[in-house]
């Protein structure tokens, strides 16, 4: 799909699956870009002397929400897509990360080390609201919506390895899906909600396991020697 000397890395389907949005760092530094995959044409949507990371679409396709180290630490930023205009949601002296739009497109959920240590957070982009949602001294990161915005799954390694949680948003409630000593990463829902592949490196080397949650029965779908990075649902 591309083709260049530089770096193209982070693609994220569009809700409709006619363009990607990726990263490139084909001008100096990494910008966003969409790829139209019927035209083939790409375009940079991003123009910047900083680093841009993280896009993710809107639910219906008209913006994109990423983060930026451009005024010296990284913020959260929207872009409309049709008229260029920028937005940016995050203003502080900490970096926020990885933000994501809930799958109604009224929340973004992002880390932040503003307290000190990465947490994940909720912006409800009507009334401005921030809420914390994870609250401890270690890394929470890796996080997602679940396919009807109920539940955040995520990472973190707060018994020293990282384990995969679940926190349901309306009554609190966290469930700890992993419990072993290696590294278990980069959850991702299932489609329909029932189950959450992830990434371990329980065996030796990185391989994608897939966890059913109504039974909690586990499946090991790859044994790749040289690991595997990066993973997602098919439809």
């Amino acid at each position: 799909m591309t083709n260049n000397t530089h770096f193209d890395r982070g693609p994220r389907w569009a809700p409709d699956g006619s363009r990607i949005a990726y990263l490139s760092d084909r001008d100096g530094d990494f910008e966003v870009y969409v790829l139209d995959l019927e035209g083939g044409t790409e375009h940079r949507v991003t123009d910047n002397t900083a680093d841009d990371h993280s896009p993710d679409w809107s639910p219906d396709g008209s913006r994109i929400v990423y983060t930026s180290d451009r005024d010296g630490d990284f913020e959260i930023y929207i872009l409309d897509l049709a008229g260029g205009k920028e937005r940016q949601l995050t203003d502080n002296t900490a970096d926020d990360w990885w933000p994501l739009w809930s799958p109604d497109g009224s929340r973004i959920a992002y880390a932040s080390d503003r307290d000190g240590d990465q947490e994940i957070y909720i912006l409800d982009l009507n009334t401005g609201t921030l809420r914390q949602i994870t609250h401890n001294t270690r890394l929470d990161w890796w996080h997602l919506w679940s396919p009807d915005g109920t539940c955040i799954v995520y990472a973190s390694d707060r018994d020293g390895d990282q384990e995969i949680y679940i926190l349901d948003l309306d009554t609190g409630v966290e469930q700890q899906l992993t419990n072993n000593t290696h590294d278990d990463e980069r959850p991702v829902w299932s489609p329909d909600g029932t189950r959450i592949a992830y990434e371990t490196d329980r065996d030796g080397n990185w391989d994608v396991y897939v966890r059913d949650l109504e039974g909690g029965t586990e499946q090991k779908v790859t044994n790749n020697p040289g690991g595997v990075v990066g993973l997602q649902w098919s439809p």
